[in-house]
Formats: C-alpha cells, sequence, structure tokens
C-alpha cells in the first residue's frame, strides 16, 4: 500500500509528523486502524478555529443591530419630545391671548359700570 500519492484524488489529510506536502488520502485513512481519540481532537480544533470568526461576526452584527435599534429609539424619542416642545408652545400662546381679553373685557366690565354710574345720577 502505498502511504504518499503524489497526485490523490478526494478528500485529503496532512498526516501529523509526515514529510512537507505529503497528503493522505481519507480512504486510506479510514482503511487504517485510526485512534478515534485522534479524529475527534482533529475534530474539535477545526471546530474551534471556525468558531472564532463565526462568533466575532455574530457579536459584530448583534452590535450593529443594537446600535440601529438604539438610534431608532432614539430619533422617536427626540420626535416625541419635540412634538411636546411644540404643544406646550401653542398652549403659552393660547393662555397670553386668554389674558389679554381678560383685561380687555376687565376694562370694558369698568368703562359700563361707570357709565351705568352716571345714568343713575
Amino acid at each position: 500500500m502505498n502511504m504518499y500519492r503524489s497526485a490523490p484524488q478526494g478528500v485529503f489529510f496532512m498526516p501529523l509528523g509526515g514529510p512537507p506536502g505529503a497528503l493522505l488520502m481519507l480512504s486510506e485513512l479510514v482503511g487504517r486502524r485510526i485512534d478515534w481519540t485522534v479524529l475527534t481532537v482533529i475534530i474539535s480544533v477545526i471546530a474551534a478555529f471556525n468558531g472564532i470568526p463565526l462568533g466575532r461576526y455574530g457579536k459584530t452584527k448583534s452590535f450593529k443591530d443594537e446600535v440601529a435599534r438604539e438610534a431608532t429609539t432614539d430619533a422617536y424619542l427626540y420626535t416625541d419630545v419635540s412634538y411636546i416642545k411644540r404643544g406646550i408652545d401653542d398652549i403659552e400662546v393660547d393662555v397670553r391671548i386668554q389674558g389679554q381679553r381678560m383685561e380687555w373685557l376687565t376694562e370694558r366690565l369698568t368703562r359700563v359700570e361707570e357709565s351705568a354710574k352716571q345714568a343713575y345720577k
């Protein structure tokens, strides 16, 4: 059995401790008696190295989503506060107008009372 092939076809593994560039075909690896703990460790290491960028991507994406959600909430709050401020300004204008009307009515009532006093004399 030729353990190393120059141009093998299929799925390949680089044997640990083998010469550089030597590839071992999966069928040859499975055909041998292999230590399942080594294979488990290899798969775990590969999964861990793949998990690092995936975890970072997920964290970055969730952070961006959270920032967008907070910005939307802040925009709604700013809009609501500005709407309330405009409402308060309108109420202040109405109160001033009512105050001016009351002054006008008070002055007019005073004149009518003076006129009625003169009429009874």
